[in-house]
Formats: structure tokens, sequence, C-alpha cells
């Protein structure tokens, strides 16, 4: 064996003792602080209502269209086995983990693919495998790396597929493509990149079947939706842009946004850069398709990096939910490291060079995440916070009586972590679409009274949505509060609600 192939290897084989050490071993309380978004603990949450037979639902009550299927599915084992809510949770981020090592490998191999180096390829992989935003997502236990590694998968295969394959081959793409949809939506992205390409290559007959192939993959996700909204979109999305209205409100710009959206792909190579500067960063994405053109010869690279603007200019434009960006842009991250770096391959520079670049940028890289790392092997806990959802939860919940029904807009680890008879309900309409209507009507407090709810938890930001979205005050009394240390006014605290 070469010793480029070794150093590639030994590359993927130190990232997945890295992944598997951090999900196996470090302290649940240590990933909540730094990895674990409330989504993580709603997807938890219906996936454990999914296996009692309960249906896609969040407190085994509201079915709900606002999830991603496939993440959902896999958990199913997880519960069958009995888990309980730790250990499901433990569970959940070894399988993102898993997935974080596969989409490094997946990157590496598109790399060793189009440069022909194992030791550029490896260079890549280091590269993405220690980015802080692909060990966030590797750690968060939800889809991100998982949907990723798919999209990596359907690219590098279209990307392979030449114009005479054979029909299996072909259904095995379509098939591919309906998967991605499973594992989340906006992989219609990636497909609207994909579908001239193929139409190209393969011509409209043979690109009609791959496209059949896909419709009977996604059919049963697709009737789901139908069936309980009336339409094929997820109620999150639509839930998602009513809060975007409520930010913007509140002054959010839509230039902080875009800006956001455009500095994402570039801060997961240079982390420590202001995200203004960042945002030029995302030019580095047209470079595998200047490439591509001057070869007339579209690469796995190139549709990387066009799927990747695709994915930019949607969240930028059409939906910029700057809180979620680390996450649902990680495609584009990584197509940005993987174009940049085979980019510099074929402009000539030579491979030690590269990765004396790698060197710099990896050590950079993790210089930013010693606090991170220190927390994970348990040297500092001053990690506990308002913003710990999981801690947040543990905390508070035990307050509530038997019987209590709680309203919140962060409700996932609150939900998660409930326990005797207590009935935790999502008010900022993700997996509610009834609380999202009363949200537009502004009857919120209205809504808060037909379900029953006898307390409310939230941070001051959304019990001031609360009373704006109300149509008369909503009568608060605090009885706890987890307190903020990073950031002073922000307590997590918990209401009773003293109705007339």
């Amino acid at each position: 064996m070469s010793s480029p192939r070794r150093f590639f290897i030994a590359a993927i084989a130190a990232i997945g003792c890295l992944y598997l050490c951090v999900a196996i071993f470090a302290p649940l309380t240590a990933i909540d602080a730094y990895y674990l978004p409330d989504d993580t603990y709603y997807t938890l949450s219906i996936a454990r209502n999914i296996a009692a037979g309960l249906g896609p639902s969040t407190d085994g009550i509201i079915q709900t269209t606002g999830f991603q299927p496939l993440i959902a599915l896999i958990l199913q084992p997880v519960f069958w086995l009995g888990a309980d809510a730790d250990s499901a949770l433990r569970a959940a981020i070894i399988i993102s983990a898993v997935f974080g090592i596969l989409t490094t490998a997946l990157a590496g191999g598109i790399a060793r693919q189009t440069t022909g180096s194992y030791a550029v390829a490896a260079c890549v992989v280091l590269l993405i495998g220690l980015s802080p935003r692909v060990l966030g997502n590797a750690f968060n236990g939800l889809e991100s790396t998982l949907a990723t590694s798919i999209f990596l998968g359907l690219i590098w295969l279209a990307a392979s597929t030449p114009s005479n394959a054979p029909r299996g081959r072909l259904v095995a793409l379509g098939c591919f493509a309906g998967l991605a949809l499973w594992a989340r939506i906006d992989a219609v992205l990636v497909i609207a990149v994909l579908i001239p390409v193929a139409i190209w290559r393969l011509g409209m007959l043979r690109t009609g079947i791959v496209a059949v192939a896909a419709g009977i993959s996604v059919a049963p996700w697709v009737a789901y939706c139908l069936t309980e909204r009336g339409h094929l979109i997820p109620e999150s999305g639509s839930a998602v842009r009513q809060i975007l209205d409520y930010h913007s409100d509140i002054g959010r710009t839509a230039g902080e946004n875009i800006t956001a959206a455009l500095a994402a792909p570039s801060l997961a190579l240079f982390p420590a850069i202001p995200p203004s500067i960042a945002a030029w960063g995302s030019v580095l994405l047209l470079l595998p398709i200047l490439w591509a053109w001057q070869r007339k010869a579209l690469d796995a690279p190139a549709l990387l990096a066009l799927a990747g603007m695709a994915m930019v200019a949607f969240y930028a434009l059409y939906l910029p939910a700057f809180w979620f960006f680390h996450r649902y842009l990680l495609l584009a991250s990584i197509a940005l490291i993987v174009g940049a770096v085979t980019f510099a391959w074929a402009r000539g520079f030579g491979v030690r060079a590269i990765v004396v670049a790698t060197a710099v940028l990896c050590a950079q890289q993790i210089y930013t995440q010693l606090p991170h790392f220190r927390t994970l092997i348990g040297v500092d806990d001053s990690f506990r916070t308002g913003h710990n959802y999981g801690y947040v939860a543990r905390q508070l919940m035990p307050i509530l009586p038997n019987g209590a029904v709680l309203g919140a807009m962060q409700s996932g680890a609150l939900n998660w972590y409930a326990e005797r008879g207590v009935r935790v309900v999502n008010l900022d309409g993700v997996v509610n679409a009834d609380a999202k209507a009363a949200i537009g009507q502004g009857q919120l407090d209205a809504y808060l009274k037909d379900v029953g709810a006898t307390h409310f938890a939230d941070w001051p930001l959304n019990r001031n949505w609360l009373q704006a979205a109300s149509a008369s005050p909503v009568p608060l009394t605090a009885i706890g509060a987890v307190a903020d240390h990073l950031v002073k006014g922000q307590d997590f605290t918990m209401y009773r609600l003293d109705w007339p």
C-alpha cells in the first residue's frame, strides 16, 4: 500500500475515532451545551411516539408533518429495545456521528476520484472532519449528517452515471433521489440541479426512468403529507417563515440574514473570521464551476458547488432562518472545501503545498474549538446556561404538578423529559399547525385555553412573542428559572398561568 493511500485511510480512521469517542463517552450535559438544538428533542419525541403506535407527534396527540422522516425511522429500533430518555439521546448522537464519518469519507472519495491523489483526498477529509461546522452537525443527533451523506452519494452517483448506463443503474439513481427526499425536503434543491444534467447526459426517456423510480420511492411520505395536511411541504416551513416575521418585527434585517447565509459555507473553513468578511468567501464555490467550464465537463465537485449555491440562495432569499444555517447549509460548506482543494490541485499547486496549507487551517480549526474540547473531557463545567435545552428541562420539569399542561415555543427538550402525566404543547407551530394558525390570527391566548394550558416556559424573547400573538395579556407568574450566565437577562423561566 502506498504512503498517500495510507495517509488517506489514516485520516478517515482518525476522524472516525474522534467522532465515536465524543459520541460514546463525552458527558451528555457537555454535548447538550454545544451541539444539541431543541429540534433534536422534537425528532426523538416523534420517533418515540411512532414506535409507541401514536403516530408522528411530539405529545402523542397532535399529528405533524414538521420533521425529517428518515432519521425518525432509523431511530425506531432504539425505542423497540426500550431505551430510556438518555440512552435514546446517546443513540441519536452516535448515529449522527457515524453518518458524519461517512460524510467526510464520501467527500474524500469525491476528491480522490477528481484528482487521482490520495494525499489531496486526505487533506479534504481532515479539513472537513475537523471543521467546527461539521463537528457540530456530527454530534447534534439530527438528520444533518445523514442527509448530507445521502446528498453527496447522490451527486457522486449522478456525476459518474454514463449516458449508456443500464436501466438498473437508472432505477438505483432514482431510488437514491427518493431517499434524499426522505432524509430532508430541501433535497429538492439538489435534485433540481441534477435534472438538467441528467436530461443532457441521459436524454428525456432515460431521465424519465430515474424520475419514476424517485417518485415511487418517496410516495409513502408524499401520501402522508397530503393526507395529514393537504399539501406536500412539511408544516414546519410555513411556521419558520412566521417566526421570521416576528424576528423582522423586532429588528432583524434581511441584510443580516443574507450575510449570515453567505458566510456559513466559508466559516466551515475559516471559523475565526467575522461573518461580514466570511460572506465574501462564498465566491470560492465558483472555483470548481469555472474549472469545469474550462474543461467542458461537469464533474462531482462542480455539481456539488452548484447544489451548494442553490442551498445558499434558497436559505438567504426565501427561508432565511439564521439559527439553523450551520445545519441546513452543511452541504454548501463541504462543497466549498472540496471545490477549493481540488481547484488548487488543478491549478498546479503541489501536493506538499496543499498539505502544508491543510495543516495550518486544521490548526486554527482546532484552536477555535479548545473550549469545547475542555468541556467534552470534563475539565470545564461553565456550559450550564439557560440555552442548554436538556439541562433546562431537567431543572424545570420537576416543578410541574401531575397532570399539568405546559405550553412553550421551545418545547422539544421540555417534552422529551416530561414525566408524571405532564403534557407539553408546542406553541411556535413548527410541529403544531393549530398553534401556527392561532399565532397568525393573534389568538394564541385562546389556543392556550382551548388546550387547557396551566403553565408556560421559555426565554424572554418568546414570552414577549406569546403576548404579542395574543388578543389579551396572558397572566404569567414566574415559579422557577434557569439562569443564563453567558447572556444577562436571558433566563429560561417557568410560569404559572393564572387565568381569571
